[in-house]
């Protein structure tokens, strides 16, 4: 059978829609990419489908259609029942006409479309499906929210223009899926192996860590430093179990991860978005049932196999901005010369765990480093100090004619903001195996009312990413600012900027505003 869905922009008038017939087998995740194609948005953001009537009966719970990553599902914090798009059917949802779903597109803009089954008809012989029927007004452009704040209204277009235009593309996605479709089954139904030799002697390497136990004897903030001879990269290791909960080994990458050491063991204002900063290398024994498949499936390639309680290793790679992945090759060899460097170590101090000094947040840490003139490795001390005046560091990726033109046309103000830019807590990934990341979000507030003046989110963390970011807001805001109230980091990464704007950068700890802000839009991103 064909659904003939009409599917509106809601907050315009008059309304934007589009109606079209699909086949009633189709996904979501399919209906997904003909309402991407029909108000041609480019699939750039986050976005989901919520049930609000099935069957002609309102519903109440809060139902989401939503993509879902096979290795870590679902990720929420809230109460919603979720359901995947790849595997559930137009015509599981829609039973009666009348029937609708609510897509909502870019939490950041929010741009939500109310589906609704308007007819079931018979198909039709010699028509391509999917197709548009009608198209009613121009659509909003990307990113655009906040100029149909006072004026929701989009103009007049050529509709049957339109129409035919996004029949045309509908016809060429939809048949290039299906004739890649068959292809990529096969793709998926390859086994995935790693194929890294260095696997084999990790799993050794960590089973012989496991058998120590070393955390027996040594805690979690008795940090060790081990330095690669070759690549002169520093290693900041963590041994995990003592307190008889995880037991396993996290191994940060960097100089700079002693920064991340700090904050975690002294600052009271540690946040989960904080833990998505690191950069680091782990392996943890768990249960059998917490492994994914994947890592069932690699340990049986090797032949492993094991019984009890935390037995099972799991390794995993921590980008930051990126969510929890599993090794690549060259982070296979790295994660095997820190086991093996820790097993030799531990042999070593095993019976005078002492000498490995707790961390006391000076920088000041036990070094496991090799001695050319010996030959050997032996143990010592480096102290790693917090460089001073990274601001002279950060260079100004914005044009200078740009500043200049801002500088004139834009007028100075009283007012003072608050301004923040850190990661979104949901992940998003894109392709079936690509590694999952944490999109970034900057907002800033108006002091005195409270009022949110400029969100946007975007991909990008570096500095010159938020340097653009930056200048968008002040261009959208109109204003510059008398004070900016913002956190250390960010003030680090915008004060080129601010210096040539003569803008006060007033570092803060906290930015109540902008936090329940985030707190309310995160809320939303998850369907509440």
């Amino acid at each position: 059978m064909i659904f003939q869905l009409k599917v509106t922009l809601k907050g315009f008038k008059p309304p934007v829609w589009r109606r079209v017939e699909v086949r009633d087998t189709m996904t979501f995740a399919e209906l997904h990419h003909v309402i991407q194609v029909a108000f041609e948005w480019t699939n750039s953001h986050l976005h989901h489908f919520q049930i609000k009537r099935m069957n002609s009966v309102p519903i109440d719970e809060i139902i989401l259609i939503s993509p879902k990553n096979e290795e870590f599902g679902f990720v929420s914090t809230f109460k919603s029942i979720n359901y995947d798009e790849e595997t559930i059917l137009l015509n599981n949802i829609f039973l009666k006409e009348k029937d609708r779903v609510l897509y909502t597109y870019d939490f950041g803009d929010n741009w939500e479309h109310e589906i609704v089954l308007e007819k079931i008809l018979p198909e039709q012989d010699g028509v391509v499906y999917p197709r548009c029927t009608k198209v009613m007004r121009e659509v909003p452009a990307e990113d655009s929210r906040f100029e149909y704040l006072n004026s929701p209204t989009t103009p007049e277009i050529d509709r049957k223009e339109r129409m035919d235009e996004i029949n045309e593309i509908l016809e060429s996605v939809f048949e290039k899926q299906e004739k890649n479709q068959t292809v990529q089954q096969k793709m998926d139904d390859i086994k995935e192996t790693q194929s890294n030799a260095f696997w084999p002697r990790l799993l050794d390497a960590a089973e012989e860590f496991k058998k120590m136990k070393p955390w027996n004897w040594l805690s979690d903030d008795q940090l060790i430093a081990i330095l690669h001879p070759d690549t002169e990269e520093l290693y900041i290791c963590s041994i995990l179990g003592m307190g008889g909960i995880e037991f396993g080994l996290s191994a940060f990458r960097g100089i700079n991860s002693i920064e991340f050491f700090n904050q975690l063991i002294f600052d009271p204002n540690f946040s989960e978005r904080d833990y998505m900063k690191q950069d680091s290398l782990t392996v943890d024994f768990v249960n059998r049932d917490e492994l994914s498949n994947k890592d069932y499936k690699l340990l049986k390639e090797y032949g492993r196999s094991y019984r009890g309680k935390n037995q099972w290793p799991v390794f995993r790679s921590y980008w930051p901005g990126f969510y929890p992945w599993f090794l690549v090759d060259e982070e296979v060899q790295e994660l095997l010369f820190i086991l093996e460097q820790l097993n030799n170590l531990c042999k070593n101090v095993q019976d005078r765990p002492g000498i490995i000094k707790h961390y006391q947040g000076d920088g000041r840490l036990f070094l496991w480093k090799y001695e050319e003139e010996t030959g050997k490795w032996e143990k010592g001390q480096i102290v790693i100090t917090k460089e001073e005046n990274l601001d002279q560091q950060v260079p100004l990726y914005v044009n200078e004619l740009e500043l200049q033109h801002i500088k004139q046309s834009i007028k100075k103000s009283n007012v003072i903001v608050e301004l923040d830019s850190d990661y979104v807590l949901t992940p998003i990934q894109e392709n079936k195996n690509d590694r999952p990341y944490y999109p970034m979000l900057m907002l800033s507030a108006e002091q005195t009312y409270g009022q949110i003046v400029f969100y946007e989110m975007f991909t990008d963390d570096s500095i010159e990413a938020v340097q653009h970011y930056f200048i968008e807001f002040i261009k959208k805001f109109n204003n510059l600012p008398k004070e900016i109230r913002v956190k250390e980091l960010l003030a680090l990464q915008i004060a080129p900027i601010a210096k040539k704007l003569n803008i006060k950068l007033q570092i803060v700890n906290s930015l109540p505003i902008i936090e329940n802000a985030r707190e309310m839009m995160e809320f939303m991103m998850l369907g509440h």
